[in-house]
């Protein structure tokens, strides 16, 4: 079973952007890298909002990240309406991780009453499987 934890400080996700960058670098989302998502979050962010990052891992391994903020119980994707950032992971891994990624939602304080998803039709589609997961 996979493990999620939120993360709600840039200096927690540090030993994590490697690992970060390369799967945004893998599924070729360059708004879901860390770079843009941490540089959007430093400088462009609601003056009101609280990070709530996403890491999914299989042991030591990151297999998926999800790029979330929190403006009270409303959770979006970092980047907002700039440039959103999407949830990435390791390919063949979307069902599993929409699972661990829905249960720490679930679980995430205070608790998401509204998370608005984008993506292109390219991308897995993260709405079920959050969905499917909760």
């Amino acid at each position: 079973m996979l493990s999620a934890e939120v993360f709600d400080t840039v200096e927690g996700l540090e030993p994590y952007l490697g690992g970060w960058d390369e799967l945004a670098v893998r599924r070729e989302r360059p708004l879901s890298a860390p770079a843009w998502a941490l540089g959007w979050w430093r400088h462009l962010r609601p003056a009101d909002a609280r990070l709530r990052v996403i890491l999914v891992r299989d042991g030591e391994q990151l297999v998926g990240v999800a790029p979330f903020f929190a403006v009270g119980h409303l959770y979006a994707m970092i980047g907002g309406d700039f440039g959103a950032a999407e949830i990435v992971c390791r390919p063949g891994r979307e069902e599993e991780v929409g699972a661990a990624v829905a249960r720490a939602l679930a679980a995430a304080e205070p608790r998401p009453t509204l998370i608005p998803l984008r993506y292109r039709s390219s991308s897995p589609a993260w709405p079920s499987l959050l969905d499917a997961g909760w």
